[in-house]
């Protein structure tokens, strides 16, 4: 409205002047025809007219602007940058942390702030601050009267939709799933999901098949907002000869199609994408001693400062150095398990003896402290104190699945296959299309 008023304004005072303007051509004709005509006298009245466009003020310049986090940037680093003054960062930001954890913002993060343009020399005026959570919520802080700023927390409007990744396996799984489309974000889950059922390093085979279904969260315009949850997952173990499943269920858990926990009681590999590079063999042949000594447990071999992760539930009964095992940890899981993890570089943040630890805590991270050829872990798994074969040992599995949620889970199972069967047809159709 400020500015269509300013635009009247502006046509008025030409009118004026163009009024003028034709007058005057029209008086000088009239005085070039009657010379006896007298010469008007200029008045301070009129000398005061054509000045006017020169008066008007126009409205402050409004700007919208969106910024992303660059690596090493926080929020606080951007603002300043625009130019904003200090005190407007200050209050902004401390607004903003009242109801969001401003340190949880990462690089690539996205959010939006509205100043207005001030005359030259002038810091801009931060007026509106906004970003969207991961948790799908909109924060907007906004400038107040007073000049302090208030922040407001809403819901944001998100839609979830359901894609499919199905593949084979031709060198790993790690990188089938990336060829079959399956985001980044995504395959470390989903092969957690198996952690419990499968070791990787031996179980899986080439031509071994896939199935995932998981969820794309959009907003009301449709754009792109980020992976949700894996809602299914399937792989064909010709090793196994049998097809392991998993399902989530209504309350966030994973089950397998009969309805079984995917839980169990421990991991088979408590660190992330390794190889073994020693097995569980009574007979071994130790490499840095040079006799055969038995080696009652699995080794892998991974970088060091891997993270090392608890296998279970737990409490820690014993920490410190053990002679070649070097740095070491024990945890009792129940009265039948407990597990045992040496040569670590060092231990994890609050690790003591004595603190209960959960499953995929990180406890220590790999190392070859002791007696050790190359960084590896040397994990043992005990049941009733004697060591046994933490690849093929037998484990407890978690509570089944609640009676109440039966029902959904089998609509949700019966709807993973349908899309996975369509999804097939679907690229056997492709590969007919292409042959011919």
């Amino acid at each position: 409205m400020g500015v269509m008023k300013n635009l009247s304004v502006i046509w008025l005072a030409l009118g004026v002047l163009a009024f003028a303007f034709l007058g005057g051509l029209a008086t000088a004709g009239y005085r070039a025809t009657n010379p006896e005509v007298d010469e008007p006298t200029l008045t301070a009245e009129a000398d005061t007219l054509a000045p006017v466009a020169e008066n008007i003020q126009l409205p402050p310049i409004y700007i919208e602007q969106i910024a992303k986090l660059k690596s090493g940037e926080t929020l606080a680093n951007v603002l300043q940058k625009e130019q904003f003054n200090n005190q407007d960062i200050h209050y902004a930001t401390r607004a903003l942390g009242k109801v969001y954890n401003i340190r949880r913002m990462r690089p690539n993060d996205e959010f939006m702030f509205t100043f207005k343009e001030t005359i030259a020399k002038e810091a801009p005026t931060l007026l509106m601050l906004s970003l969207f959570t991961d948790a799908d919520k909109y924060i907007q802080v906004t400038r107040q009267p007073d000049d302090s700023y208030k922040s407001v927390v809403d819901e944001r409007t998100v839609f979830k939709i359901p894609r499919i990744a199905q593949g084979e396996i031709s060198a790993s799984l790690y990188v089938a799933a990336q060829n079959a489309g399956l985001p980044d974000a995504l395959i470390v889950p989903f092969i957690e999901l198996f952690s419990w059922d499968l070791d990787f390093t031996r179980d899986i085979r080439q031509g071994d098949k896939f199935r995932i279904m998981y969820e794309e969260i959009v907003d009301e315009n449709n754009e792109f907002i980020r992976y949700g949850d894996i809602l299914a997952g399937e792989i064909d173990t010709a090793r196994q000869g049998r097809t392991v499943t998993a399902f989530m269920a209504p309350n966030g858990k994973y089950y397998n199609e009969d309805g079984r926990s995917k839980r169990r009681a421990l991991l088979r590999t408590p660190i992330k994408f390794t190889r073994i590079s020693s097995g569980f063999n009574p007979r071994r042949k130790h490499p840095v001693l040079g006799y055969t000594r038995a080696h009652k447990g699995t080794d892998f071999a991974a970088p060091t400062g891997t993270p090392i992760k608890a296998s279970g539930d737990g409490q820690i009964v014993e920490m410190g150095w053990k002679g070649g095992y070097g740095r070491y940890i024990r945890i009792r899981h129940n009265s039948t398990f407990e597990t045992a993890y040496a040569h670590l570089s060092r231990y994890g943040r609050g690790m003591r003896t004595g603190k209960r630890v959960q499953q995929g805590d990180v406890i220590g991270y790999v190392g070859m402290s002791g007696t050790a050829t190359g960084p590896h872990l040397h994990y043992e798994v005990l049941k009733n104190r004697r060591q046994v074969n933490a690849m093929r040992v037998k484990l407890p599995q978690g509570d089944p699945l609640p009676t109440l949620m039966r029902t959904p889970f089998k609509q949700q199972v019966e709807l993973a296959k349908k899309e996975w069967a369509q999804a097939a047809q679907m690229a056997k159709a492709e590969e007919t299309t292409q042959s011919n």
